[in-house]
């Protein structure tokens, strides 16, 4: 008699426990998405941009509370800056007053050894360099962090000795938005920071100016006459004043490594074949340590006043935020601790950053077939974010694990490999969660 009463409390604390796990995961669910949603309607009602920063709780990336989001905050656009004029010139990264060219014997062709940056492209005289006069005060800027920071002033991938600059140990890589010129017939462009001091008021576009000039290719000054002198730089987005931290039930989170989130929130880590250990040609800082893959401090989704996203994570055109239990979580990586004990994380955020970079995050969310039956995966959802209309809403993953994806090739097999293989399909089909 007894010990049926020891099993029907065992299984009625077991039943209860998880009932609360599964309405803490929903609770969460909806506060993510109602969050969200407030972003938005915040931005409608003030005719401003406003939007959501999620937040990571450690800048340590060998840990998981540095990969997982337990709270967000609600933020806002510092506004727009047009001080000054601006002047574009060409690449000339060896200060020769010759426009940069990768064509090395003028013959119109990417022969072996002449493409310079690894991007299989013939660049030839690139108008990429945004010249500001004194007026335009962008380093006065930068010092007071009203420009974010890009970091990555060797543009390796990795946080090398001295890029560190506000000290939270991750490599962050805010890049802003500039319109040029600066009347109805401009033109957004991705900027960034890394050249800017006190003495070169320069900044660099990611993609080169749509004009190619009207000066002579070898000319470091694109234009002789008539070049755009006006601009329209977006600062980066602030915390509103009185904004509070929103924090998730306890045991709850965003698994960021779960998520397809915007690749500029994530910088990949050294270990390119996942073995934990530093090989040849691994060590790309020369620290001596297998630098791990980390997130950014800056993981925003802004809305415009007409509910859209806006900003670089709308050309995502679809956001999904991986909802699940930090104790699953954490087992999800213990799964992938190798031989030497060295926690392997998981896909896409560590392994060979090429594939990472084109592949799907099928790789990183459990399958129906990772977890025993004694000890199943607890609750989970999706809540996804649809950029070019602003819509927020919640999906059911969808656990089906019946092929192997290769880590190294990307080739698919038939098999379960552990990790579910179209985990969104919901999501893109409509099929919302009842939470």
């Amino acid at each position: 008699m007894i010990t049926v009463l020891l099993i029907l409390i065992v299984m009625t604390v077991s039943a209860i426990d998880f009932t609360f796990s599964s309405e803490r995961l929903k609770a969460g669910a909806r506060q993510v998405q109602s969050a969200l949603a407030g972003a938005r309607d915040r931005a409608i009602f003030a005719k401003e941009r406003r939007g959501l920063r999620f937040l990571v709780n450690s800048s340590d990336p060998s840990t998981i509370e540095s990969r997982v989001v337990t709270s967000m905050i609600y933020i806002g656009a510092s506004g727009d800056w047009t001080e000054g004029l601006i002047r574009l010139e060409r690449l000339d990264n060896n200060n020769d007053n010759i426009a940069d060219t990768e064509d090395a014997n003028g013959n119109n062709m990417l022969d072996a050894g002449e493409d310079t940056n690894g991007n299989n492209n013939l660049d030839k005289q690139q108008v990429l360099i945004v010249r500001g006069d004194a007026q335009c005060a962008w380093y006065t800027l930068k010092e007071r962090g009203f420009l974010g920071y890009f970091e990555d002033l060797n543009l390796n991938g990795v946080l090398d000795a001295g890029e560190d600059q506000n000290g939270n140990g991750l490599l962050d890589l805010d890049a802003l938005r500039i319109k040029i010129p600066a009347d109805e017939n401009g033109s957004w462009y991705t900027v960034l920071t890394h050249r800017l001091t006190a003495t070169n008021l320069i900044l660099e576009l990611v993609t080169p100016y749509r004009d190619p000039g009207n000066s002579p290719p070898t000319s470091v000054v694109a234009f002789q006459t008539n070049g755009p002198s006006t601009y329209i730089l977006e600062l980066p987005p602030r915390v509103l004043a009185e904004a509070q931290p929103i924090l998730l039930p306890a045991g709850v989170c965003i698994d960021l490594d779960g998520s397809q989130v915007p690749r500029t929130w994530r910088s990949f880590g050294e270990d390119l074949n996942d073995n934990g250990v530093p090989d040849a040609g691994e060590d790309m800082n020369m620290n001596g340590v297998l630098d791990r893959s980390s997130y950014s401090a800056r993981m925003d989704v802004l809305f415009s006043p007409r509910g859209v996203v806006t900003g670089s994570v709308a050309a995502e055109g679809l956001l999904h935020l991986y909802i699940a239990e930090l104790t699953d979580v954490q087992k999800a990586v213990d799964i992938g601790v190798n031989v030497s004990g060295s926690p392997v994380l998981r896909r896409p955020v560590h392994g060979n950053v090429q594939l990472s970079l084109n592949r799907v995050p099928s790789q990183i969310v459990p399958g129906e077939n990772q977890f025993t039956p004694e000890e199943p995966i607890g609750q989970r959802t999706i809540v996804s974010i649809f950029t070019q209309t602003g819509k927020v809403s919640s999906h059911h993953i969808n656990p089906t694990d019946v092929f192997t994806t290769n880590p190294v090739t990307g080739s698919v097999t038939s098999g379960s490999d552990g990790y579910a293989d179209n985990p969104f399909l919901f999501s893109t089909q409509g099929e919302a969660a009842n939470q």
